[in-house]
């Protein structure tokens, strides 16, 4: 493929992840404690450039690890050559992964632009970019026009959004492009598979290890967030103290819909539609759902609600069919708990929100629940796992699921957690950007990588509250029929194996599969395969 303008690089949480446990910290993503899955910027970035006539590729070095176990990777990397190479730093347990890998690639390739983005790159800019082989950092959430004038070979004070090195110094540069409309940054899917395809190396391009065989497909309507949970990074402190955003950013529902069909036209998956459509107003989502309708568009769709939807919200969300997923996350059976959380409402509405949309066709709803939280100490925890047994008995179990994870690694940076910890009841163990790195590399077991602990649970006590609780959580799951009893021995076995640290490895250790939390469908079935065909001239004429 000779070179490329930009190659766009995940790395490993760590390289050397097979040394450790790292057990409960992704349980409730698609993905393994190395966090393989990509920012879905990598792939607004790589359908916006291509469009523009770069040529560009993503490379999982993550999910190429965990698939390659025998990967050489100063060899592989060595191979894929580029004028820059992009490396996300959006969530701060990457601190070590992507800092590391920036360093093989200026070793390996000491003639091309390393760029570092994501929201941990720019609140922890000042300790980022002064390092030898970072050359430019790209600022807040949207980074598309950025690196478009810097692969035009713009001066970078003419560019916007970026921080630089000028004999030492950092510059930032004065200009700032924080668009309201993102319209211009819509993914399209087939571009993108039709590069993965063309590149010779398809399984680099996919965005975390078990997406062949969990896929699932996501799509971002907005950024921004008017809600200040307190440990969220993303929460609208953070975006306008250090994000440069002070309203939401929308894409249109047409828009939105072209994303869902690119996704639909190739792969029958699961259909992500992430954040609170609620934000965007009821219009927003009639708009929306009538496209859909209109292309009759049967796959999967899962929706997440940051509050719960009212009766006549649910009406119309459940025009996408039966085969749509509902989440929610009250995080506590404790009403005064979750308000001083940030998710201000109540049981009531909770199990208001859950009986409606039990009436109408919905094929789930998910409830999430967190460990760590202001307040909360090891009875509260254990009584929230008697809240989830009282909802399945009150509510019936078939359709309803309820998950409960510790909230880790992190307090987010740039969340009102991490600024005012002491305020929260939090005690923030570790600050700076060197702080984390140090944690991240001595950490040997997930407990130690927690950069907190709170006036009611030590760093022990949330791993002891998280084994005790799940254990019971899966006892409770057994109880109503969620699981059988082949998958209740294996999780008991797994649970009572991380509690005492002795489990080796990593890939076995979570408390909770993949599959649970998402509908588990491989990739191979799920391939529409005259879709590809269809687009096969363009694939060889390299378009």
């Amino acid at each position: 493929m000779g070179e490329y303008d930009l190659v766009l690089l995940h790395p490993p949480a760590v390289f050397d992840f097979k040394e450790r446990v790292l057990g409960p910290i992704s349980d409730v993503v698609p993905s393994y404690p190395v966090f393989d899955m990509y920012p879905i910027g990598f792939l607004t970035l790589t359908s916006y450039l291509i469009r523009k006539g770069f040529k560009v590729r993503i490379v999982n070095l993550a999910a190429k690890m965990l698939l390659n176990e025998n990967l050489n990777i100063e060899k592989y990397l060595k191979g894929i050559k580029a004028k820059f190479y992009g490396i996300d730093f959006h969530w701060l347990i990457h601190a070590n992964g992507a800092l590391r890998l920036a360093r093989i690639i200026k070793r390996l390739h000491p003639y091309s632009k390393i760029v570092i983005g994501g929201l941990s790159a720019t609140y922890f800019l000042r300790e980022v970019l002064p390092r030898e082989y970072i050359d430019y950092v790209v600022l807040g959430d949207t980074g598309e026009r950025t690196i478009e004038l810097l692969l035009e070979n713009m001066r970078e004070d003419e560019i916007p959004n970026l921080g630089w090195k000028e004999r030492d110094k950092v510059r930032l540069s004065r200009k700032l492009f924080v668009p309201n409309s993102l319209d211009e940054y819509f993914v399209d899917v087939s571009l993108v598979i039709r590069k993965a395809i063309r590149s010779g190396d398809p399984l680099s391009w996919i965005p975390y290890a078990s997406f062949v065989t969990n896929p699932i497909g996501g799509v971002l309507p907005y950024k921004g967030c008017p809600m200040n949970c307190l440990t969220c990074g993303g929460s609208q402190h953070a975006y306008s103290k250090y994000f440069f955003r002070k309203t939401i950013a929308r894409k249109n529902p047409k828009t939105v819909f072209e994303e869902i069909k690119s996704i639909a036209d190739y792969l029958k998956v699961t259909i992500f539609i992430l954040n609170d459509l609620q934000l965007l107003g009821k219009k927003w989502i009639e708009k929306l759902i009538k496209e859909i309708k209109s292309e009759r568009i049967d796959n999967t769709f899962m929706l997440e609600f940051f509050k719960p939807p009212n009766p006549e919200m649910l009406d119309e969300l459940s025009k996408l069919g039966d085969d749509v997923i509902l989440q929610i996350s009250p995080e506590t059976h404790d009403e005064h708990v979750r308000k001083v959380f940030g998710r201000n409402y109540t049981n009531r509405e909770l199990e208001a929100f859950i009986k409606e949309a039990l009436k109408r066709k919905f094929r789930r709803i998910d409830l999430y629940f967190m460990i760590g939280l202001p307040k909360q100490d090891k009875p509260s925890v254990l009584k929230t796992v008697d809240y989830i047994d009282n909802l399945l008995t009150k509510y019936g179990s078939s359709r309803l699921e309820a998950f409960i994870a510790p909230l880790a690694p992190f307090l987010d940076p740039g969340s009102l957690a991490f600024e005012n910890p002491e305020k929260y009841g939090y005690t923030l163990l570790a600050r700076t950007l060197e702080d984390h790195m140090e944690i991240i590399k001595k950490a040997r077991k997930w407990v130690d990588l927690l950069n907190y602990k709170t006036k009611w649970l030590s760093k022990e006590d949330v791993a002891e509250a998280f084994y005790s609780s799940t254990r019971k959580l899966v006892e409770i799951k057994y109880k109503h029929g969620i699981i059988g009893e082949e998958e209740y021995e294996e999780l008991l076995k797994r649970i009572d194996a991380g509690r005492t640290f002795l489990s080796k490895g990593i890939l076995d250790k979570e408390s909770v599969k993949l599959g649970e939390l998402y509908p588990s469908r491989h990739m191979l079935t799920s391939i529409k395969p005259l879709k590809i065909l269809a687009h096969l001239p363009l694939i060889l004429m390299g378009r």
